[in-house]
């Protein structure tokens, strides 16, 4: 059983009372990770409910599961994929995602910024990833701008895609969370 101890007063656990934790993938799924020569256990990633683990470096990364990050710079009006989901065949997901672009160039003083929300539903079979609802976007800039956020499957992915404005280069982030069913 594991345990997690606040130290108190220079108090050392002894080797029965140590936390050992497993993870779910990496050099040895399943497998216990144990303190090092120091008694140390590297914890890596801020918060998530998935753990990647290396036995050899005493290491295990915690990531969120349905989470998922991507940036990417326009140049004038082409279109690029922000974020790519995956998906396989026989699954239902609908995603929610977060985008925001900052572009230049700016005169002095001044910021000229996009963002907004995107969220659409897919069903993914025989290899293909099909939107089945309409794509909610909504866009706010700070000028008047030909910028659009859109969506869609390419084989079993999808695609999270920015196009930006003929007068800028943006800089672009984006966060989108997803439910997927099967």
């Amino acid at each position: 059983m594991s345990q997690i101890f606040i130290k108190q007063s220079g108090y050392v656990p002894t080797g029965a009372e140590k936390l050992t934790p497993s993870f779910d993938s990496g050099g040895g799924a399943g497998l216990p990770v144990g303190p090092d020569g120091a008694n140390n256990i590297n914890l890596l990633g801020a918060s998530g409910i998935i753990t990647t683990g290396n036995v050899a470096t005493n290491t295990i990364t915690i990531s969120e599961e349905n989470k998922y990050s991507g940036t990417t710079t326009t140049s004038g009006l082409e279109t690029k994929i922000v974020i790519t989901l995956p998906s396989t065949n026989d699954t239902v997901t609908h995603f929610d995602c977060i985008i925001a672009g900052r572009a230049t160039p700016i005169a002095p003083g001044a910021t000229v910024g996009f963002g907004g929300y995107i969220s659409a539903s897919f069903i993914t079979g025989g290899g293909v990833a099909t939107q089945i609802n309409t794509t909610d976007f909504v866009i706010d800039s700070f000028i008047t701008t030909t910028c659009t956020f859109t969506c869609a499957g390419s084989g079993t992915d999808i695609l999270i895609r920015v196009t930006g404005d003929a007068s800028y280069n943006i800089s672009w982030s984006a966060q989108a969370v997803y439910v997927k069913t099967s």
